[in-house]
């Protein structure tokens, strides 16, 4: 793979988890990382994934029902 170029803020960053122990060298923690994020992102997905199918398969709530559901429940949490 080509060498990459990160901007300074992240160099430091990634100098500062180095320098304090929390990883061996740069490229472990640039490895870390990306694999958390392509995690998270993979989860990200699927998550709007089931909801989209979700939707599709039992409908909606439409934004104002829900906001009136809300002020009636805060209006009885209030009293």
């Amino acid at each position: 793979m080509s060498t990459i170029t990160l901007p300074k803020d992240l160099e430091e960053l990634v100098a500062a988890e180095v320098a304090e122990g929390f990883a061996p060298d740069a490229q472990s923690v640039i490895d870390a990382a990306l694999r958390n994020y392509l995690h998270k992102l993979a989860d990200l997905r699927r998550s709007v994934a089931e909801a989209k199918a979700d939707f599709e398969e039992n409908g909606g709530v439409s934004l104002s029902d829900l906001r009136a559901e809300f002020e009636g429940r805060w209006k009885r949490n209030a009293g």
